[in-house]
């Protein structure tokens, strides 16, 4: 397994698409996914962030189903796992034209009563603290262009690309950090970010499409996974995903703005995230919130594993009310309680692959676990 951890290129094809911290290389599913499933089995991430999972899943001749709680994880899932045609392509391309006429006009106009301000449609408080106004302008310019677009695949991939570059050209110090900071973002900058990054995408999506087969189907929703009902009993061969790390990280918080101006229910994800901060430092739950979470989960699990599927789950230590829990030693518990057995499990620490945080800002001494598991009689 050491060998996975020693590589170079963890972003190939789509995997770049969307900016999304805490989730693992795709060597991790990849390696798995090729162990413990064969072609045309049904792979299954109830925690599938940004997708890595499907992707890998989908690459390797497996079908992929994914859920998350967060609006953006579901829609980077999407765009990162739905491939296009060579003639969808041709209508980015096209709609990529529109906007480059659109900066055009700002530029010649030097910002006139020509270009639309949609940044009353914004509503959240404290909106331009967080952002410049001409910033917040271009932004909702691009996504009331792309709104006009018909064909769901296409504007899910241009909404993924927009909600990319959102805490980018915001004031939003980074990916990980809440904090507004000044930086030197002007219009033009807005719209060649964005264009960059939409090329980039494009020429992605042309290699992940010619990777994957015909054959096989995805399915990426926005959904809690302890009330996941859509997926049929014993169609799954493989659960492989990342769950959240009680009291780790607040991925309703640093996606926040991109909710926002996507018009999410950003309540709805802070008071379901399992794992959250929030639960754990604001309201002062206790790890046994997080126990009877992950067990609401392994009964779905439960429920649409084959007999002789299995469950890997990548989930690190955490620290409550200034408490050590083993990663290991809770998913044990949550095991024990619903009838799951525990047939490997190795560690490594997570300080020394984690690039998650600033290493001011990483809790020390921690491990992160590869548990392998399978359902009882």
């Amino acid at each position: 397994m050491k060998a996975i951890f020693d590589v170079d290129d963890t972003s190939y094809l789509t995997h770049n698409y969307h900016p999304w911290a805490a989730k693992f290389i795709p060597q991790i599913p990849r390696y798995f996914i090729e162990k413990l499933s064969k072609k045309n089995d049904t792979i299954y991430d109830p925690f599938c962030g940004s997708g890595t999972t499907l992707v890998e899943a989908l690459l390797l001749g497996r079908n992929a189903v994914g859920n998350d709680i967060n609006y953006i994880a579901s829609l980077a899932s999407k765009a990162k796992t739905t491939p296009l045609s060579p003639e969808q392509i041709k209508k980015v391309i096209s709609w990529r034209a529109n906007v480059l006429a659109i900066q055009k006009r700002w530029s010649d106009n030097a910002r006139t009563a020509s270009i639309d301000d949609y940044t009353g449609d914004v509503h959240f408080n404290n909106k331009f603290h967080w952002f410049d106004k001409d910033v917040l302008v271009v932004l909702m310019q691009i996504k009331k262009h792309i709104e006009h677009i018909d064909d769901p695949a296409i504007k899910t991939f241009l909404l993924a690309a927009f909600s990319s570059i959102v805490v980018r050209v915001s004031r939003q110090e980074s990916e990980t950090r809440y904090a507004a900071i000044g930086k030197k973002v002007n219009i033009n900058d807005v719209f060649d970010i964005f264009l960059k990054k939409l090329d980039d995408m494009v020429e992605r999506m042309r290699q992940f499409t010619a990777s994957v087969s015909k054959g096989n189907w995805v399915q990426v929703s926005q959904a809690d996974t302890r009330e996941m009902s859509t997926i049929p009993d014993e169609s799954v061969q493989l659960v492989l995903t990342s769950p959240p790390y009680a009291n780790t990280y607040d991925y309703y918080l640093y996606h926040k703005l991109r909710m926002y101006l996507l018009d999410y229910d950003v309540y709805n994800v802070r008071v379901n995230e399992i794992g959250s901060r929030n639960r754990y430092s604001s309201q002062k739950q206790d790890i046994t919130t997080f126990v009877a979470d992950m067990a609401a989960c392994f009964e779905v699990f439960r429920r649409l594993l084959k007999a002789d599927g299995r469950v890997v789950l990548v989930i690190g230590d955490s620290i409550v009310a200034k408490k050590h829990y083993s990663g290991l030693e809770l998913i044990t518990e949550v095991a024990n309680r619903t009838g799951f057995a525990i047939l490997q499990a190795f560690s490594y620490k997570l300080d020394d692959i984690s690039k998650l945080f600033n290493k001011q800002f990483r809790q020390k001494d921690k491990d992160e676990w590869v548990i392998i598991m399978s359902k009882g009689a």
